[in-house]
């Protein structure tokens, strides 16, 4: 194939389309005169356009004389299928534009399982009452979708986000706060300093056994120390069920933790401490180029419910 086809290709495609719309014009009209005053153009550039259509086409489209104008039996043709291609096009341009007026479709969105289930879900049955024509697919796994290859608008993740094409926004700081079910402390005493961790019984997630790393404080100015425990667990929520069973203490971030801490299930070790941030945040992340319509009211309407800074970090904050 000559390299030089598909760039002629489109070109012709692109001025075919313009041309036909302007034949239909004319037909409608009954004079190349008529149809340049509806369009406001000159009657020569209308007759040069209708020129060039019958140079691309190899067909005479009028049979022209001083005083008359009259469609060909190939115009006939023309006029005909053109009506329909014109028709559809204008539909599908409804469409494309009636997509961003009115935001309508599926959404397909991916989060963490443990803040899908706390966070997400009751802020998408607010956004899915605003928006009634709008649908949302939520995939809630902890590993890290393809968004390209799973066609996901808007992913959730929680972390720090590795070196990637993708857009990233920042949607709120991950702030772990030290705490233990009452019970726990009744049997084993209330730590007061940091270091009488030491002497507890920690819950944490599988890492460099026996022995796991708990920070406190502002980033590299806060505390690292060393804990350990009988009980380690990958999951989640069955390491925060361990923590309500009373089989240590948990360091765990405040949007899985506080409201537990409110309603006295936990109890909040080190209230005189800042809070425990480091480098991992809450991010909304989206592939590269420019978001449709529904994927910007998605991430606006997430923004405004979790709030700056977040409900779940508010009671610590006070």
């Amino acid at each position: 194939m000559p390299k030089t086809f598909a760039p002629a290709a489109q070109e012709n495609v692109e001025g075919f389309a313009g041309r036909l719309a302007l034949f239909l014009k004319v037909c409608e009209a009954g004079s190349f005169s008529a149809a340049a005053r509806l369009l406001d153009m000159a009657p020569s550039s209308v007759a040069r356009q209708i020129d060039a259509l019958e140079r691309q086409l190899g067909s005479s489209l009028f049979a022209r004389s001083t005083r008359h104008l009259a469609v060909t039996e190939a115009g006939d043709v023309l006029r005909q299928r053109g009506s329909r291609i014109v028709a559809e096009l204008e539909d599908t341009r409804r469409a494309i534009t009636g997509i961003e007026r009115v935001p309508r479709g599926k959404i397909r969105i991916t989060a963490p399982e443990a803040f899908g289930q706390r966070h997400l879900v009751p802020a998408l049955g607010g956004f899915l009452r605003r928006y009634p024509e709008l649908t949302v697919e939520l995939v809630m796994e902890d590993a890290m979708a393809d968004l390209i290859e799973r066609r996901i608008d808007v992913a959730l993740r929680i972390g720090v986000l590795p070196d990637s094409s993708l857009v990233a926004l920042r949607l709120a700081p991950q702030v772990r706060v030290a705490c233990a079910a009452p019970a726990y402390l009744h049997e084993r005493g209330m730590p007061r300093r940091l270091e009488e961790l030491a002497l507890h019984d920690c819950l944490t997630m599988p890492g460099t056994p026996p022995s796991g790393w708990w920070s406190f404080g502002e980033g590299t100015r806060g505390k690292r120390l060393s804990v350990r425990g009988r009980f380690v667990c990958n999951n989640i929520d069955a390491l925060l069920r361990a923590g309500h069973e009373g089989l240590g203490i948990l360091h765990m971030a405040t949007w899985l933790v506080g409201e537990d801490i409110r309603s006295g299930k936990l109890v909040r070790l080190f209230p005189q401490l800042p809070l425990s941030r480091g480098k991992t945040a809450i991010h909304l992340v989206r592939p590269h180029g420019v978001a449709p319509a529904k994927v910007r009211l998605l991430i606006q309407y997430l923004r405004e419910h979790f709030g700056t800074p977040p409900y779940w970090d508010e009671p610590f904050l006070r």
